[in-house]
């Protein structure tokens, strides 16, 4: 079932969904556009549920004038006091609609409290800062060793303390944004986000040499016996497997590549274009290719043409390329989409089934290696021997990129599509032609033989 939320315009009862909305909580860099999170004043973003333009602008208005109007109290607000008061008023209700929480949410929201009336107590908002702030999360994680993902739970709850005291004009606009950052990833405040970057054990992230050698050559009975869709999956999984640790694209970028997509062409390919990816939806299926956003500000934003290693990818593409005029050959009906990988009338394949097949034959193969299992015993993150998923051929294309063959950490980043921009302009000068030595240097990524094979 779709999210069903009430619409933000004073006394309006209309329910909207992301099906039928007029805006839907998502991104506006400005007012001017009439969707989604708004600018205020250009000071702070927020998020605009609506069932109609005007009821946008009505809330919008409205959000501009208690900007305009927002005074903190005298500094002698307790913190301790208002904790008490939004546990019973705030904390059991869902700000979207105002339905109860479950009861795993508000003992969560309790307990994460709790701790923070243990370090602030009856200390006035006004006093408490971010130096305050992150000396306890610090704490958290050095006395309690809780990971990144439990401090940020501890955060989020008292990120909405300070919400509801900031609607209830105690903290200023202002002040909030200063701890909390203005809702977007490039103002982050002075409590960002908690990581755990370098922490806890060094584990194997890349696929080695030796088991790239391996995958190379596992393609079973793909190939011989086209007819089957099992044999189809499997031989997408390979051909999927090749193109992702030489270019770094994730699985559903991969499956929406063209043919087009490969220049100068799939017997010489050079570069390759990677700018839209398959999004299927739970409830149908349905399969569509969307493009990528071109905001600064995205994971998918704008990127260069990866260098491909020449010699070995025109083997993979002609390889497939072969299956797809097999698939024509039998086909009633083909829908000629410019795709590379196909189901049999030339309609986007399914992904699922091909990383299934995937995991099949890593695990026919053997390839494991120690990895954390996601779970944590006591705030410690558990590891165990798991068989690597298939985003580590993104894992493995940076990591040869950088180590093996010494390129720029900044041009791989841009390769990579890398939400760090500022990364990427402080490192790497995009005025000129990509160097010569670049593009030789990265034919050699998957030059590997026995005797290289470590």
């Amino acid at each position: 079932m779709a999210k069903q939320r009430i619409c933000d315009a004073p006394e309006c009862p209309t329910i909207i969904t992301k099906d039928d909305y007029y805006t839907w909580g998502g991104y506006a860099p400005t007012r001017h556009n009439d969707t989604g999170r708004a600018k205020i004043r250009g000071k702070i973003y927020i998020r605009i549920y609506s069932c109609s333009r005007p009821h946008y602008r009505l809330i919008l208005a409205q959000a501009e004038r208690d900007f305009d109007e927002n005074k903190p109290e005298p500094i002698d607000t307790r913190f301790s006091t208002f904790v008490d008061t939004w546990i019973v008023e705030v904390a059991p209700y869902r700000s979207a609609d105002g339905l109860p929480v479950r009861t795993k949410v508000l003992d969560v929201a309790k307990a994460k409290s709790a701790f923070w009336v243990r370090e602030f107590g009856d200390a006035p908002f006004a006093t408490i800062d971010g130096k305050m702030i992150s000396k306890a999360l610090r704490r958290l994680r050095e006395k309690k060793q809780l990971g990144a993902d439990t401090r940020n739970v501890y955060r989020k709850i008292l990120r909405n303390i300070f919400v509801s005291a900031r609607n209830d004009k105690l903290v200023s606009i202002e002040r909030f944004m200063e701890l909390f950052g203005d809702g977007t990833s490039s103002s982050k405040g002075l409590v960002p986000k908690q990581r755990d970057r370098g922490a806890g054990k060094k584990c194997q992230l890349a696929f080695t040499k030796a088991q790239r050698l391996e995958m190379r050559g596992a393609r079973t009975e793909a190939a011989d016996n086209p007819t089957s869709i099992d044999s189809r999956n499997y031989l997408h999984a390979w051909a999927a497997f090749q193109i992702g640790i030489n270019s770094g694209a994730r699985e559903r970028e991969i499956f929406a590549l063209r043919w087009s997509d490969i220049q100068p062409s799939f017997d010489d390919p050079k570069f390759l274009n990677v700018e839209r990816q398959v999004e299927e939806t739970r409830e149908d299926e349905k399969r569509v290719i969307s493009d990528f956003t071109k905001a600064a500000t995205s994971d998918h934003s704008a990127r260069e043409p990866r260098v491909l290693n020449k010699p070995y990818m025109a083997e993979v593409f002609r390889t497939l390329k072969q299956f797809q005029r097999e698939q024509q050959m039998r086909a009633t009906v083909w829908n000629d989409n410019d795709l590379i990988f196909t189901d049999n009338d030339g309609g986007i394949v399914s992904v699922t089934p091909v990383i299934d097949c995937y995991r099949d034959e890593v695990r026919r193969l053997g390839i494991e290696w120690e990895q954390r299992t996601g779970t944590s015993k006591d705030g410690v993150a558990e590891y165990g021997i798991k068989s690597p998923r298939f985003h580590q051929t993104k894992n493995t294309y940076v990591t040869s990129c950088i180590r093996d063959l010494n390129i720029p950490e900044a041009q791989v980043i841009r390769w990579a599509g890398h939400a760090d921009v500022d990364m990427t302009r402080h490192y790497y000068d995009s005025t000129g032609e990509m160097p010569e030595e670049i593009v030789n240097a990265m034919a050699q990524l998957d030059d590997i033989s026995e005797s290289k094979a470590s």
